[in-house]
């Protein structure tokens, strides 16, 4: 890493002010690290990296004359037109005519050799030349939170794509009536994995696209271990790692509100008198105030300004996406008048329940009525806000139900196919007929490579992160032995390089622990003579 940016810069004209910074970073901390290096043997370029010495000043002084220099192409001539608008006096013109600059490609491009990084928002970025690929990438942030159709618009003008969100927080909120929804999708034979209603444009693309890789983020930094553990057991697979130093002695606080009597619907004045004693006990501190219901959110805002608490922020959850808060109070605004609906709509809300938690640094408290509690839950084993509650009582001590999650990140892939459901249909019938040993068969999906095997002489990197589309077991009592791996194959699987390197990696594993792998192309998953004849070929060797 240290030499491709040496490397680069050795492509630029150096300035005086930058000597200083590249000769240090090319001769002493290059050595230290190339000496730490050798010693060390094997060595990952994050490890590499902690190695250099930790000098924000002479980093900033790096960053600093490199803006210049790129900022210094203003003065070229062909740049006359874009340095005019910048010394502009008149702001409205001002924006007026850069707006009538960007559209015009050309002129992007000589932007862009400027500002080779450009921000906007997804439907702002129409004003950014003609709608073709104009930039190396697009990055859009939050992704999980944009609808397909303004995300087209940044997508279209990238070379390459990377959306960066979370697919188990907040959908992005759409307007559209869901019974026009219906027959539009209807009416044009749209699949559910492009539902506009159900579907962010993260979750459409995990759906659709087998071949681009999807990388989880997993080091969490923010909540204290005991409140984050809960999401990530219930929603996360247990794959975050908790890197938080936080040393709050009672991270997990509940109070029962039994007196939640509410004359409003979806209000519960006795948790907001709660809620107002706590935050004026502590206005040291930074308190967010989540609550499902806009109702509640008003009665709770109008008691935050009567009493001047300057450290209270309160809003439903769409509000805090993407923000945090020392302490988060979450109000459920359950009480006698909550109405069974009410509590399905509210029980497994998962991307609400997920964000609300997730935003508490150091502690973490929920108000409600476990009297009312009881009464809703009416002991329905899926019901994550039950689970939570129960999370919180007993301080991180109750067991935690792992949450289907929609993420080839995770472990899971987020969508059965029609093709992939009639193959399975297929599968099973044909081994009901051929299978020859007395003992049972299982079939399972997607599954982890490193769940078949236990070991990985080759040190294939393919063990760790792979799956086969479907595994074969022979059940023999409490054991299950994987006896056939089987793929089911897209096109891209023989013509696209990438693709076709992890299908060799595949059979390379196969081969070294003796399983078999059979390859079905999608065209043949629903002709069911084709996979019978398949496996009677198989099993007539095997047994």
């Amino acid at each position: 890493m240290i030499n491709r940016l040496l490397e680069y810069e050795k492509k630029g004209k150096q300035t005086m002010q930058m000597i200083p910074f590249q000769a240090d970073l090319s001769g002493r901390q290059l050595e230290q690290v190339n000496r730490e290096i050798e010693k060390a043997g094997n060595i990952t370029d994050e490890e590499a990296m902690s190695l250099l010495d930790d000098n924000l000043d002479e980093l900033n002084k790096y960053l600093f004359y490199t803006s210049a220099k790129y900022i210094q192409k203003l003065n070229e001539p062909k740049n006359k037109d874009l340095k005019d608008i910048i010394m502009m006096d008149n702001n409205e013109m001002q924006v007026s005519s850069f707006a009538k600059y960007l559209s015009d490609s050309g002129n992007l491009k000589k932007l862009q050799k400027i500002f080779p990084v450009i921000a906007t928002t997804c439907i702002s970025a129409h004003r950014l030349g003609e709608p073709e690929p104009l930039f190396d990438m697009t990055i859009i942030d939050e992704a999980s939170q944009c609808n397909t159709a303004v995300s087209l618009v940044p997508v279209l003008r990238g070379e390459s794509l990377m959306l960066v969100g979370d697919p188990q927080q907040l959908n992005p909120v759409i307007v559209l009536d869901e019974l026009v929804n219906q027959k539009l999708k209807k009416r044009y034979g749209i699949s559910e994995e492009y539902d506009y209603r159900k579907n962010s444009v993260y979750k459409t693309f995990l759906a659709c696209d087998a071949v681009s890789d999807e990388i989880l983020l997993h080091n969490h930094y923010r909540c204290n271990k005991q409140i984050i553990e809960f999401n990530n057991k219930k929603y996360y697979n247990s794959m975050l790692h908790i890197l938080t130093k936080n040393n709050e002695k009672e991270p997990l606080l509940y109070i029962d509100v039994p007196e939640n009597d509410a004359a409003e619907k979806n209000t519960a004045p006795a948790e907001a008198v709660e809620i107002i004693r706590y935050a004026a006990q502590n206005t040291d501190k930074s308190i967010g105030v989540i609550t499902p219901f806009a109702n509640q959110k008003i009665l709770i805002e109008q008691m935050v300004k009567k009493e001047n608490l300057a450290n209270v922020t309160c809003g439903t959850v769409h509000a805090f996406q993407g923000d945090e808060k020392d302490v988060v109070l979450f109000s459920t605004a359950i009480t006698n008048q909550t109405r069974t609906g009410t509590y399905e709509w509210l029980k497994n809300n998962k991307e609400l329940l997920n964000v609300a938690t997730s935003r508490a640094v150091s502690k973490l408290i929920i108000l409600s009525s476990s009297q009312n509690l009881d009464r809703l839950h009416q002991n329905n084993a899926d019901d994550d806000l039950f689970e939570l509650v129960q999370y919180v009582k007993t301080n991180g001590q109750s067991t935690v139900t792992q949450k289907h999650a929609n993420s080839r990140a995770l472990g899971v892939k987020p969508f059965s196919t029609a093709t992939e459901n009639a193959f399975l249909q297929n599968l099973t019938h044909a081994l009901e007929n051929i299978w020859l040993s007395q003992s049972k068969y299982k079939i399972q999906k997607e599954v982890a490579i490193s769940h078949v095997f236990r070991d990985n002489p080759d040190y294939n990197d393919l063990f760790y992160s792979g799956r086969f589309d479907f595994v074969v077991y022979e059940v023999l009592g409490q054991n299950e032995i994987p006896v056939l791996a089987i793929e089911l194959d897209g096109k891209e699987h023989y013509e696209d390089e990438v693709v076709m390197q992890r299908d060799k990696k595949k059979n390379e594993i196969c081969r070294t622990h003796d399983l078999q792998l059979i390859r079905v192309e999608n065209s043949y998953a629903r002709r069911y003579n084709h996979i019978k004849e398949i496996l009677m070929n198989y099993f007539s060797v095997r047994h």
